[in-house]
């Protein structure tokens, strides 16, 4: 994969969650999360049907995830609680779809879901992608039969661009993936206008501002 022209914060501090770079540290916490909900995840994330992973698997993974993220290749990251520290779940800014493109991947905890964890981050990522970045569009993808995905996009005011057969990352063949997508004119509107912008950190932990 080609390095990509995006700058993405290292965390990202929403009203109830911390989006970061996963850290080495995170392995365990990780490991016990995502195996309590990989059967929960295996209809709709094919990398959740190798879980559990062996302990070295998993530090290589999160080493390959933090390599990619400061290479700027690709941008994975946790989602933490802010005040508690647990992880919850996994998100990220993704640069397969080509230039001006980031696309939102995201997954919640079987048993952190209905609180509207996956609603904040999407809000919080499409605005830094958006308005931070300087992406000319940010899409998110899931497969038709995902009704808990689909409604996030939904509640987040993105345009539906309609279904296609589109390559699935795990998956060797294209499958039918549910499209859609916000652009800069979409913050104008709720709930990203009524919803206040995220603080932005770097890697030292310096916040960073927003564009003028």
């Amino acid at each position: 994969m080609a390095e990509s022209r995006w700058n993405i914060p290292h965390r990202i501090v929403t009203e109830r969650l911390v989006l970061r770079r996963y850290q080495a540290a995170d392995a365990e916490q990780m490991s016990r999360v995502v195996t309590a909900s990989s059967q929960y995840l295996a209809p709709w994330m094919p990398w959740a049907r190798a879980e559990p992973l062996p302990p070295a698997e998993r530090a290589a993974l999160i080493n390959t995830l933090i390599a990619d993220f400061d290479e700027r290749r690709d941008f994975t990251m946790g989602i933490f609680l802010r005040d508690a520290g647990d992880y919850v779940g996994g998100t990220g800014l993704h640069t397969r779809l080509g230039a001006g493109v980031l696309e939102i991947g995201y997954w919640i905890a079987r048993d952190q879901q209905g609180r509207g964890y996956a609603t904040e981050t999407v809000l919080a990522l499409t605005r830094v992608a958006l308005a931070f970045a300087g992406a000319e569009r940010v899409e998110i993808h899931h497969t038709p039969d995902n009704v808990t995905s689909r409604a996030v996009p939904q509640r987040c005011g993105f345009s539906y661009d309609g279904r296609a057969l589109t390559p699935v990352p795990g998956v060797p063949d294209a499958e039918p993936t549910d499209m859609w997508s916000a652009t800069p004119e979409h913050l104008a509107s709720t709930p990203f206008a009524s919803t206040p912008r995220p603080h932005l950190f770097d890697v030292d932990g310096h916040e960073l501002p927003w564009p003028a």
